[in-house]
């Protein structure tokens, strides 16, 4: 038998259960019922498995709470001497006790007790208000059915418990939700669970073709949404002190789709489909949350949803706002400029010469979290710095000790609010945020540090803003292109697939420029590379990649054909898309990277592959290539916007890509800083 087999072959994966068997000679040993890699299952003394792999037997022992009885004494010495021990000992208690669980900066309560508690402490009555309104609005919508007392409970129906969940929303808004107990309910429902909702990119998409088409944008929340539609299940709770002394302790049977009910959120999913159905609009194939219609004249419109929020993209989206009145009570209706935690601003006139008007920012929600962070970090204020992550600190082989479980609460925190940062546009903190997302479990004080620098460079560059600019791309036309090969005899039927549904396309040309790069070994431990990606619709960034790679590459070219995959499969999405938004798409994308050998691989017909465990990268681009429908050009390091996703730079040239981009100014201005500087 192969060795390495062997030992697979008995490995334990887990520990189900433990018994305690009598001998003749009185003794009581511990047996354990293990199961194995392959799945097979034994029994096996305590001792065995102690010795097997007292790790396994230890975390079994914290899990059943019986660390420290007969027979497991020996647990809390050994989780007291091994360093790995005492840190997985640490999240035990964190995931058991309950720690301090911060959102943006904020304290955010586990229990209605604790709520009021926060409220004692911070002086005001933030959290009790949140309780009331909730209560009040679930009355308002008559959710539930009172059933007098002494009457009893329909047949069928059972009992579920209800609790209360917390949440601070992106705006600082501080959110109480009464949540039934679904996971009580007493069958699985035969009918569709899930709810989508709109993707961001998607988001970002509807405003980029309205700027492109004149069309007009405009928002609204449907107030409560979820309350709508009626419940099929059948189920009551009993009410505490949160519904006020006139219901305490009354039966209230579930009328309405009550949040935590496991068919609620698809419920107003279908009720909101099937109004919109009626208004001519169906689901596009590029986001099924992203609707279209066609109008008479050729053109088309769009709305889009996530859950109870809206925005219709239309040369009369009011119309759209009041058709939806008619069923929904529709709030904050208007030109959006909060939408989903990001800023949609009114560039200034200085805009006008250069035909744009429209950015996307997250300087409200950062101007508006990081003082909470800092707070919550024990400081007034996070430390100013140039870039977000020091250019020569590798977290990997960081060695600082580790967080205690407060610090970790803290970490997720940060990491939680970066990557909404990131989503809302910020695509410069996405190397920072990628690379220490990965020590979430078990992150070090070093990269404790690494977040705070993070936010303290926010906190002074929180001004940064994506353009929707829908001019061409000018990398263009500095990018080195190797055109009018024949590639008949390598790839003869190289074609793009077009889907045969797409609507006919109309409106002002769309243009696709994908950046990207990589980074060989960036990381010291693995040796593995970073993918770096950044994809712009006409000259405005709609999509970006950092990503660790989940191979190992010998060297750069192999890395960069990796990464150079990645942005043809991201090319091919993104056209996709644009063709079934009807968007009138050009019929050869740009890509451009800075590494020569693979520009000169992928582009010449006669060039051959010489590591052959690259062969599918090497294939997927030539033949995208090949097709017609992707160019691939070459550019300088210093010129490559990607490179910010795939390392840490010095503060010029991180800020010298981005000045385009997420820092830009008026050309006029730019001309008389540069004259100054003359």
């Amino acid at each position: 038998m192969n060795p390495e087999c062997e030992d697979e072959r008995w490995r334990i994966s887990n520990v189900e259960k433990h018994l305690l068997r009598e001998r003749p000679d009185g003794s009581r040993p511990i047996y354990l019922k293990v199961q194995y890699a392959d799945g097979d299952k034994a029994y096996h003394s305590l001792d065995v498995v102690r010795t097997h792999d007292p790790m396994i037997a230890a975390r079994y022992a914290l899990n059943k709470g019986i660390a420290g009885t007969t027979g497991w004494e020996w647990v809390s010495k050994y989780l007291e001497t091994d360093p790995l021990c005492q840190h997985l000992t640490r999240i035990y208690k964190m995931t058991t006790e309950g720690t301090t669980k911060y959102k943006f900066g904020v304290e955010v309560p586990r229990s209605p007790k604790h709520a009021l508690e926060i409220d004692a402490n911070n002086k005001n009555t933030g959290w009790r208000d949140s309780l009331g309104l909730e209560v009040k609005q679930l009355n308002d919508y008559s959710t539930f059915l009172v059933q007098p007392d002494g009457k009893p409970i329909p047949k069928g129906y059972k009992r579920i418990p209800y609790h209360v969940v917390f949440d601070v929303k992106f705006d600082g808004r501080l959110k109480s939700r009464l949540v039934a107990g679904g996971h009580r309910t007493p069958e699985v429902p035969h009918e569709d669970v899930f709810s989508s909702v709109v993707s961001m990119e998607a988001v970002r998409l509807g405003f980029i073709m309205a700027n492109m088409n004149n069309l007009l944008v405009c928002a609204g929340d449907i107030g409560n949404a979820f309350l709508y539609g009626k419940t099929r299940e059948k189920v009551y709770i009993v009410a505490g002190p949160e519904f006020g002394p006139e219901l305490e302790g009354k039966r209230l049977i579930i009328d309405k789709s009550l949040y935590g009910l496991k068919t609620s959120a698809a419920r107003f999913h279908e009720h909101l489909s099937v109004k919109l159905r009626s208004m001519d609009f169906r689901p596009s194939k590029a986001d099924p949350d992203l609707w279209i219609r066609k109008l008479s004249n050729g053109t088309y419109e769009y709305i889009a949803r996530f859950v109870d929020d809206v925005i219709a993209f239309s040369k009369k989206p009011m119309e759209i706002m009041e058709e939806l009145k008619k069923v929904y009570v529709m709030k904050g209706v208007g030109k959006p400029e909060y939408y989903l935690g990001g800023d949609v601003v009114d560039l200034p006139k200085e805009w006008e010469k250069e035909n744009v008007s429209t950015a996307f920012s997250a300087r409200t929600y950062i101007e508006n979290c990081v003082p909470k962070l800092a707070t919550m970090c024990g400081k007034t204020q996070f430390t100013s710095f140039s870039t977000p992550f020091n250019e020569a600190y590798h977290p990997e082989l960081d060695i600082t000790p580790l967080c205690d479980t407060e610090m970790i609460s803290k970490f997720k925190s940060l990491i939680g609010s970066a990557n909404w940062v990131i989503t809302l546009g910020r695509f410069d903190i996405a190397y920072a945020v990628s690379t220490l997302s990965r020590y979430t479990m078990a992150p070090r004080e070093g990269h404790f540090k690494a977040m705070e620098r993070l936010f303290g460079y926010l906190a002074k560059y929180s001004k940064g803003q994506i353009i929707i600019d829908t001019k061409v791309a000018p990398i263009r036309t500095k990018a080195t292109f190797n055109i009018g090969a024949s590639w008949v005899e390598f790839y003869p039927d190289a074609c793009e697939d077009i889907p045969q549904d797409m609507p006919t396309s109309q409106g002002e040309l769309a243009t696709l420029t994908c950046f990207v790069d990589a980074d060989h070994a960036r990381d010291k431990v693995t040796c593995r590379s970073v993918t770096g990606i950044v994809l712009l619709l006409n000259n405005t960034p709609i999509s970006w990649v950092s990503k660790r790679q989940k191979t190992v590459e010998t060297s750069t070219y192999g890395s960069e054909l990796v990464a150079s995959r990645i942005a043809v499969d991201l090319l091919i999405e993104m056209r996709y898309k644009l063709r079934m938004l009807g968007v009138n798409l050009e019929d050869t994308s740009v890509l451009v990277g800075d590494n020569m050998s693979v520009v000169i691989n992928t582009t010449l017909p006669s060039s051959s592959l010489k590591k052959k465990h690259q062969a599918c990268n090497y294939h997927r681009v030539r033949e995208a290539i090949a097709a017609g429908f992707i160019i691939f050009g070459h550019i300088g390091s210093e010129i490559n916007l990607a490179d910010i996703c795939t390392k840490p730079l010095a503060a010029p040239s991180f800020h010298g890509l981005l000045r385009d981009y997420l820092f830009r100014r008026p050309k006029y201005i730019e001309e008389t800083v540069a004259k100054k500087e003359e």
